[in-house]
């Protein structure tokens, strides 16, 4: 409940942010506070911990997922956007039901103290796959 009215929050917010500053001012700290709500799990022995982490989750995929949605359709041409907006989805679904069933496993075997940073990590990647494309000026400011 916790992370969907953060999520909730962040969308009211985000998109407006991302039209007048850029996409890379919403996709970055989306990305940051998603890898650091995914940090703080395996430290979270209390329930301030587990909202703290739900709130910062809900906060950056709020943000971040719209932005980089709206990031691909500036990238595309009208006539294509229908096809990078199912792709986008297929491969956001791939990635999830992949990485569920994988780091279910790594916590099958090595617990949810090493699953949750392996998490955070794979977010880390995303972000660093990200800020390359940003030095050439691919984001849209407008």
């Amino acid at each position: 409940m916790i992370q969907a009215i953060a999520l909730l929050i962040s969308r009211i917010f985000a998109g407006r942010l991302a039209d007048r500053h850029g996409r890379t001012a919403i996709i970055v700290p989306g990305l940051i506070l998603m890898a650091v709500a995914l940090l703080l799990l395996p430290l979270a022995y209390g329930f301030f911990y587990f909202v703290i982490s739900a709130a910062l989750l809900g906060l950056g995929f709020g943000a971040a997922q719209p932005a980089t949605m709206a990031l691909l359709i500036d990238k595309i041409r009208p006539e294509q956007r229908g096809l990078a907006t199912g792709t986008y989805y297929t491969g956001f679904d791939v990635g999830i039901s992949t990485g569920s069933m994988l780091l279910g496993v790594v916590s099958q075997y090595w617990g949810f103290g090493v699953m949750w940073p392996i998490a955070a990590t794979c977010t880390a990647l995303g972000l660093a796959g990200f800020l390359p494309g940003r030095r050439h000026g691919n984001d849209v400011a407008r």
